[in-house]
């Protein structure tokens, strides 16, 4: 495959429409490789080759872009299956960018990070790992929790969010809010028993709640924060954080369509001791 690159830049600085058709077809169908997944998709590369020919003798770089397009987003989607094609669609674009600008080296770069998007690891099993990372991370949690840790709770609790934020890449403003956190140092804080750790992790936590999840997620978490609060003025940090390292989990289903902006949480009264 890196020679097909090489000599794709090549036919790209000399302006070889020709040569850079035929490479392309090579470097997609090596891309499709023999997995029978992908076979459909090596059939229509097969029934695009004169097309893709025929817009190189016309120097049609527009149509090559949009059929180098329309076969790398089949690609992305058979083998990240279910996953958010936005970052596919991107480099979709800066192709159609390029080639409408004919700037052919622009349009070989995006179409090389197009094929590594589609050829990466399969989302879903990313998708597995981070999931038992979650899991781990709020056993760890537990337990820390248990012990009075406060300093192993943050880090297991800043681990939870991450890998949160990995398995739902539709919750945008997840990865900005924990890097805020760390620079604040909010989950290495111990001396104040975890309540810093709690209030922060509670804004979090009800800001995706607020802007990611459908009606019954959301009357779901606010039935149990009522059962949490009833017939008590403050809220202990850890009984707090037990729930909601419960929440997290449950964030990772959140179904509703299109993020709504998260509204600003309201403070939660916690305990001092």
């Amino acid at each position: 495959m890196n020679m097909l690159w090489l000599q794709l830049r090549s036919a790209a600085d000399g302006l070889d429409d020709s040569g850079m058709a035929d490479l392309i077809l090579q470097i997609l169908t090596a891309a499709a490789g023999s997995d029978e997944m992908f076979a459909p998709i090596l059939e229509r590369i097969r029934q695009d080759e004169a097309r893709f020919r025929d817009a190189a003798k016309n120097l049609d770089d527009r149509q090559i872009a949009e059929m180098i397009g329309n076969h790398c987003r089949a690609m992305f989607k058979i083998r990240h299956d279910g996953w958010p094609v936005a970052e596919c669609d991107e480099l979709i674009v800066a192709i159609k960018r390029a080639s409408e600008a004919m700037d052919t080296g622009a349009m070989v770069d995006a179409f090389e990070r197009l094929i590594e998007l589609c050829q990466s690891e399969p989302r879903r099993s990313i998708r597995q790992a981070r999931l038992r990372e979650i899991d781990r991370a709020r056993e760890q949690a537990a337990a820390a929790l248990e012990g009075a840790r406060w300093e192993e709770v943050g880090a297991a609790f800043a681990d939870m969010l991450f890998s949160l934020s990995e398995v739902r890449p539709d919750f945008e403003e997840l990865p900005g809010l924990v890097a805020d956190s760390k620079n604040r140092g909010i989950f290495k804080k111990s001396g104040d028993h975890g309540v810093a750790l709690a209030e922060n992790v509670y804004a979090i936590v009800r800001s995706l709640v607020t802007g990611y999840a459908n009606k019954l997620d959301r009357g779901s978490f606010d039935a149990m924060m009522s059962a949490l609060m009833r017939d008590r003025a403050e809220i202990p940090p850890a009984e707090l954080l037990l729930f909601l390292s419960d929440a997290v989990g449950r964030a990772v289903t959140f179904r509703k369509g299109s993020p709504k902006p998260p509204r600003p949480a309201r403070r939660t009264q916690l305990g001092r001791n």
